[in-house]
């Protein structure tokens, strides 16, 4: 009679448990509550949610603020995904979504914890070549460095000669000194300073003249051709705090707008190009009786920035007043970037940049190396400083790189 009751009580405890496993198999899990909940909301309907209504989400829009996409494979027939509110922690599930065409995805963020931002470009990449229609802005957060500040360092020796490379910062304040010591003993025991511009040299006057002379559009042109007129009205609300009336700014092409809106959003933080590296440099210099040599020209650098295409310049231009409330945050992520001197993440920021925006760099880099080659096959026995934009010291095609492949000895400084 026990084995009985034992046998009853073991096929009633399966029989049970399998029925409880049928119940759950008909529901739909997500990892985050909050995932869940927006897929309530998109049915009307409570939870626990029926599996027979995953089908039944085409469009997934909500505030809500979602963590973990984990779980969003069974919406299978989603092809709109709406979280703009959301901070996710991995982007690698949307893959598993056969049918999506939009994706918004608001605040995207380059962290300190490169693999994260290495899987989320990937994931970016594979949903660009399904031409899945992407919206996000990107962000940093970079935690602060404690001490000096790092930055990036590099030494190139050829020979007798030897040039030291350090990345900068155009802008900034107090928060970037004092820098670590032996990239000050450098340059101390250097016999001349290059930078890109020597910005105590330039008639500004005259530069913004120039600037504004090529970013005239053709007689012929307005910049409604090109743009929205609600594009126009945000420009305007930001251009006329520098007394740029309207009819003035359907004149310029959307590359010198964005140059004015990033402008006036510095003029509106806490930093300044006098709080910047390069100014530092010189000031020192000058200070020093330093020779100080440019690598490039003013007019290399508008030439190169005026000859976007169109449709960039409008990107550059949306871009600018997507991120107008942000800029003083974004500057102050930039600033912990570069005291950190992680040469990972400004790779991925290079290796991230648009395709004209990437052939400018790689230009950039060519000419300003061939000139750095010049110091290098010199027999002076002089050591140079050279004080270039963080970005072209990280990447493929950067400085660094295109003189070890010619065969120079670069050794980071960590």
């Amino acid at each position: 009679m026990m084995n009985r009751l034992i046998f009853a009580a073991a096929f009633t405890g399966l029989l049970f448990v399998s029925a409880c496993q049928a119940d759950e198999e008909s529901e739909l899990h997500f990892e985050d509550s909050e995932l869940e909940q927006a897929v309530a909301d998109a049915l009307d309907t409570d939870l626990p949610i029926d599996s027979e209504l995953a089908g039944d989400v085409t469009e997934l829009e909500t505030d809500l603020q979602i963590n973990s996409l984990e779980g969003i494979a069974q919406l299978h027939a989603l092809d709109e995904l709406h979280i703009d509110s959301s901070q996710i922690d991995s982007y690698e599930p949307l893959l598993s979504l056969d049918n999506l065409q939009v994706v918004s995805l608001g605040d995207l963020y380059f962290t300190d914890d490169t693999e994260r931002n290495e899987e989320t470009e990937r994931v970016l990449e594979v949903l660009e070549d399904r031409e899945v229609e992407l919206d996000f802005r990107t962000r940093l957060s970079i935690s602060d460095r404690d001490g000096d500040s790092k930055g990036l360092f590099y030494e190139v020796t050829h020979n007798e000669q030897q040039v030291y490379l350090f990345g900068s910062i155009h802008v900034g304040d107090d928060h970037l000194y004092p820098i670590r010591e032996e990239v000050m003993d450098a340059f101390y025991n250097a016999d001349s300073l290059s930078v890109e511009l020597d910005i105590n040299q330039i008639d500004e006057m005259a530069l913004s003249q120039q600037m504004m002379n090529t970013g005239m559009l053709s007689e012929d042109e307005t910049l409604s051709d090109f743009i929205t007129d609600d594009m126009i009205e945000d420009v305007t609300q930001y251009l006329s705090q520098l007394m740029i009336p309207e009819p003035m700014i359907t004149q310029f092409e959307p590359w010198f707008l964005t140059m004015l809106l990033n402008d006036y959003a510095q003029m509106q933080s806490d930093y300044t190009s006098e709080g910047g590296i390069d100014q530092y440099f010189i000031n020192l210099a000058e200070s020093d009786d330093l020779p100080i040599m440019e690598l490039e020209s003013a007019e290399d650098q508008i030439s190169a920035i005026a000859g976007a295409p169109m449709d960039e310049q409008i990107d550059g231009l949306q871009g600018a007043l997507d991120t107008m409330d942000i800029y003083e945050e974004e500057l102050t992520q930039m600033m912990n970037l570069w005291r950190s001197g992680n040469r990972e993440i400004f790779e991925q920021l290079r290796a991230y940049d648009s395709e004209y925006g990437s052939q400018m760099m790689n230009e950039r880099d060519q000419q300003m190396t061939e000139v750095i080659e010049s110091y290098l096959n010199s027999d002076s026995g002089d050591h140079y400083f050279v004080v270039v934009g963080a970005l072209h010291l990280a990447g493929e095609n950067s400085i660094p790189y295109l003189l070890e492949d010619k065969g120079y000895d670069v050794e980071l400084i960590e």
